[in-house]
């Protein structure tokens, strides 16, 4: 092994644990669009089109999550009318907290195309807020 292939691996090594050490509160974000749950399909899926999005949080205030409409919940359900109510379709993601680390929450997404919802656990005396982590966001950011 030369100097070169070890450097390499220092190199990774130290990535790897810059990684390891990111929580899902360092890339959390508050601000996201919603459906409410008597919005229908078709307009769901032309809001999710406009967005750019493969999953639609559907919540009736903006703040607590109700579930989430995904493209993969609506292939399973293929015949679906367009007229479906966004709320009898959404699918309730899998919940994480928001001081995990984003490598156990990338292990979380391993076989799901749902995002994780993530309660404000910091203001326990205020309403939960609804936050969003997408493996996208963690693609987008290089890691």
């Amino acid at each position: 092994m030369n100097a070169q292939e070890i450097a390499g691996m220092k190199k990774r090594e130290q990535l790897r644990s810059m990684i390891e050490a990111i929580k899902l509160t360092d890339l959390m974000t508050k601000g996201f669009d919603t459906v409410s749950p008597e919005e229908q399909l078709s307009d769901v899926l032309k809001r999710m089109g406009q967005l750019d999005l493969h999953e639609m949080p559907v919540s009736l205030d903006g703040k607590r999550l109700m579930g989430v409409v995904s493209y993969g919940t609506l292939l399973k359900r293929r015949n679906l009318p367009i007229t479906t109510k966004a709320g009898s379709i959404a699918v309730m993601p899998q919940e994480i907290t928001p001081d995990t680390l984003v490598t156990e929450a990338a292990e979380a997404f391993m076989g799901s195309d749902l995002v994780k919802s993530i309660g404000n656990a910091q203001n326990s005396h205020e309403p939960p807020t609804v936050r969003l982590l997408h493996i996208d966001l963690v693609l987008r950011n290089g890691l």
